[in-house]
């Protein structure tokens, strides 16, 4: 084993997309990247810039990404990652694998992720994400809301704890249907157990007021 792994790499995209290297999975087209990493593999250094990438959705709808990142003591620094307009920040340890991101949410176009007709909701919240070597926890709180149409909003509170990233529970504080007229319509909270694939649902109300809901469809 070399006793001094030293690293000097520095990489130039301008445009290379999905056909190019034969994945299938997903069409992705991506343009402008630029990254340069150098040092000793433990003491990396260098910066990263992902230029433009344009992923398309099953729904064949698009997500732009774009945004920058430095490499320093082997910790990568996020300064700012956009997918269309949410924003990613945060840090990743080479090292030691520890993760601490922030998501910050501001989502208008919904649909092109469930692939169905725009109902007009606008999500926002954060998500913040910690955890080692896919021990991690997330909690995610915000409200969907509409301003075109006479919908309720929609708040959430979940929390995810996991110890290898996809085999975790998700527990629901709160998932809410909110009115602005009338308030608090339903409200659910429950578990989620994706490694068992169990599920805990049940109503935070005693019970749930006819007349409110019955006022939506008036």
């Amino acid at each position: 084993m070399l006793k001094n792994q030293k690293v000097n790499a520095n990489l130039s995209v301008n445009r290379i997309t999905n056909k190019d290297v034969a994945f299938d999975k997903v069409e992705f087209v991506l343009e402008n990247l630029k990254a340069n990493v150098e040092g000793d593999i433990k003491n990396l250094q260098g910066a990263v810039d992902l230029g433009s990438t344009i992923i398309t959705l099953p729904s064949k709808d698009f997500v732009k990404i774009t945004g920058k990142a430095s490499i320093k003591n082997s910790i990568v620094n996020i300064s700012g990652i956009n997918l269309d307009n949410n924003l990613i920040t945060g840090k990743y340890n080479l090292k030691d694998k520890n993760l601490d991101l922030r998501v910050s949410l501001s989502e208008k176009h919904l649909e092109k992720y469930y692939g169905a007709k725009d109902l007009g909701y606008i999500l926002y919240g954060q998500i913040d994400v910690k955890g080692v070597a896919g021990k991690i926890k997330a909690v995610a709180k915000g409200r969907a809301t509409n301003f075109e149409k006479k919908l309720p909003d929609l708040a959430y509170d979940i929390e995810y704890n996991a110890e290898n990233y996809s085999d975790g529970i998700a527990s629901i504080n709160g998932l809410d249907i909110i009115d602005r007229q009338y308030g608090d319509l339903l409200g659910v909270k429950g578990r989620v157990n994706l490694k068992e694939k169990t599920l805990d649902i049940k109503n935070k109300h005693n019970k749930i007021d006819l007349a409110k809901l019955q006022n939506l469809f008036v």
